[in-house]
């Protein structure tokens, strides 16, 4: 009872996720179209919903496209969805195959957010700004800015505050990090968790941007071997030290699109 009575902890997650607003006090279209009347088939709609908007991390253990596996589900969260009864099943899937659409088209959408706040940020700074990741990955980085001191070959990375100990290097990258050397610079840039799920993104849901160099990059990067060899891409995990904040004159009225609105 006293879970259920706790709205304000409800009303903080809500916003938390874009499926509810402050000004005016709303919730999103999403959970407005669940229904109005308290029937199962509203309550089941309203728990796919929150489920596709924050799927549980076992979600990718229990759940393929072959169906769900009871077992790898945690006692605690088996009991909190057993009034689901036998549309559980279902339920879980659904969410399973949409978890996996979105994963690609969220990382695609918050990628391209971060190069074009980067850009914006960069042509406020005077100079000439090319977009080269719209003409090919090719280059090995997303963004050239040719300004008086020279030119800086800029690869961006973007990323959510839970997924920001990592990045993803292609090898093409790395190689031209260490032909171009000080030209060439890594940024990431790291949203508010919520905010990958608005129509839109902007600075505003930005909690930090922050740079490594290839010189950091070649130190974390061991070298071909018998007992290790490069493929298409690797997996960098840099510490605290090994970064450098970012500052980049960002224009704050830059909106990027993310979805159609929910």
């Amino acid at each position: 009872m006293a879970a259920t009575l706790n709205l304000s902890a409800v009303a903080t997650s809500l916003v938390a996720l874009n499926l509810a607003s402050l000004n005016p006090v709303l919730p999103a279209k999403s959970l407005q179209s669940a229904g109005e009347d308290a029937s199962n088939q509203t309550f089941e709609k309203i728990a796919r919903i929150l489920l596709e908007r924050s799927p549980p991390l076992w979600l990718k253990v229990a759940v393929s496209n072959t169906g769900v596996s009871r077992e790898y589900i945690p006692a605690a969260d088996l009991d909190a969805l057993a009034w689901l009864g036998d549309a559980l099943d279902s339920i879980l899937l659904d969410v399973f195959r949409s978890s996996i659409l979105e994963e690609d088209f969220t990382s695609k959408a918050i990628g391209d957010a971060a190069e074009l706040i980067v850009v914006a940020a960069l042509k406020r700074m005077g100079g000439t700004v090319l977009h080269v990741a719209q003409i090919s990955d090719a280059f090995g980085y997303d963004i050239e800015h040719r300004h008086s001191s020279g030119t800086s070959r800029i690869e961006v990375k973007a990323c959510s505050a839970q997924t920001s100990n990592s990045f993803i290097l292609s090898r093409n990258e790395f190689d031209k990090s260490q032909l171009l050397k000080s030209e060439w610079r890594l940024i990431q840039v790291i949203f508010k968790v919520g905010a990958v799920f608005g129509t839109t993104i902007g600075p505003e849901d930005i909690v930090a941007i922050r740079e490594v160099t290839p010189d950091i990059l070649l130190e974390l990067t061991p070298p071909d071997s018998d007992s290790f060899r490069w493929r298409e891409s690797a997996e960098y995990r840099p510490n605290t030290e090994h970064w450098t904040p970012c500052r980049l004159d960002l224009d704050l009225t830059f909106r990027a699109p993310m979805r159609p609105s929910n």
